[in-house]
């Protein structure tokens, strides 16, 4: 009777024990699953972060880009959250693809965990503002008797370009290309012994007349400037800090000095003197008679003639000096220069949606391109976006 109660007991204290270890390898298994799935989850949330850096990259980039498409100087890193980017630029067909690599360091000897994402976008920026002179009609220029007229960058008008020197003596030299779209390019030069054209990278002795047909190119495309909002950001009674005329105004001389370096003149504004504007000015149209000087300032670094109605929109200087140090000429209508001896030294872009004049033999002219730090306003897109892929 005794052994029967004691067999049975150590039956009992076995069968406890193993279920003691079943239990205990239960839980022990049950830990390890917890464990991955813990890991798991980890490890898709780090995959999330990653992605969210790899996106951040590229909205960094394209806020970059959408101020000016091509001053982004690729790979581009940077830090965002717990991890960093790299953003690479590929160019295809007129189209760049934008990827940007997420990376998160996990450290404890494993690997970063890594995301891409990429972006396909095309440059939206108007094709006039890739060269120093461009025009919707008609270019004209004339190396005189006092000076040549030395341009350094790319030429084109959407109708017809010429190029011509005064008879005795002048010069035109055009280190870019010269370009045409609807008619030809004109080379006309004087009989002096030192006249000559350079244009193209071909020079053009003295009485060279020819016709260039085969240096035709697409029609450049226009900005577009809306004036509610340069308005807005000029005109203190609408809380603008620049400077704002509600009608024609002259600017007799001195430092014209806005906060935010933009005026606007609600009709015509007039340089006479001597003036040195700081930053940029919009008007209906813009006439220059004394000497003006631009000083890079802020973000409008622009002379704009925007005006529609008849006489308005024209950029004219006909006496004095002008320079500038980074600008956006911009005349929606005609820009000419004449009168004797007027000096015209401009780093930036020259664009007409008219007319180009430089025929004045008596004028010097010095064009060199620089592409200016300008606020095109949201009118003009630099970034088209064509697709998003994570």
């Amino acid at each position: 009777m005794r052994n029967g109660i004691l067999n049975k007991k150590g039956t009992n204290f076995i069968s406890i024990l193993a279920l003691s270890f079943l239990m205990v390898l239960a839980m022990v298994a049950s830990s390890n699953m917890i464990l991955s799935d813990v890991m798991v989850l980890k490890r898709l949330e780090l995959n999330i972060e990653a992605l969210y850096i790899a996106e951040a990259g590229i909205n960094a980039v394209l806020g970059d880009m959408a101020a000016q498409f091509s001053s982004v100087s690729f790979p581009v890193t940077g830090t965002f959250g717990g991890g960093t980017y790299t953003v690479t630029k590929q160019v295809t067909g007129g189209r760049s693809l934008l990827s940007s690599e997420g990376r998160i360091a996990v450290g404890g000897g494993r690997p970063d965990v890594t995301k891409i994402a990429a972006v396909e976008i095309v440059d939206t920026t108007p094709t006039s503002l890739s060269y120093i002179l461009s025009c919707g009609n008609n270019v004209i220029c004339l190396g005189g008797v006092h000076n040549g007229v030395v341009i350094t960058g790319n030429l084109h008008a959407n109708n017809m370009c010429t190029l011509n020197t005064a008879n005795g003596q002048g010069d035109v030299s055009v280190s870019g290309t010269v370009t045409y779209t609807n008619d030809n390019v004109y080379i006309n030069v004087g009989n002096g012994a030192d006249c000559y054209i350079i244009a193209n990278g071909v020079t053009f002795p003295r009485k060279t007349k020819t016709t260039k047909s085969d240096w035709k190119h697409a029609q450049v495309t226009f900005p577009a400037f809306d004036d509610a909002y340069y308005r807005k950001l000029a005109d203190p009674a609408l809380g603008g800090d620049g400077l704002y005329y509600s009608g024609d105004h002259e600017f007799s001389g001195g430092d014209i000095k806005p906060d935010n370096g933009l005026v606007f003149v609600n009709g015509t504004a007039t340089f006479s003197g001597t003036c040195h504007l700081y930053g940029g000015v919009i008007a209906k149209t813009i006439a220059i008679t004394g000497s003006l000087t631009q000083h890079k300032t802020g973000d409008y670094n622009m002379i704009v003639a925007n005006g529609a109605a008849a006489g308005q929109g024209n950029i004219t200087i006909t006496s004095g000096q002008v320079g500038t140090d980074e600008a956006l000429l911009y005349a929606r209508k005609n820009f000419v220069v004449s009168g004797s001896r007027t000096n015209v030294s401009i780093n930036g872009v020259i664009v007409a949606a008219g007319d180009i004049d430089l025929s004045d033999f008596q004028i010097l002219v010095h064009y060199t391109y620089q592409s200016p730090t300008v606020d095109l306003g949201s009118t003009n897109a630099t970034v088209g976006l064509i697709s998003w892929n994570r």
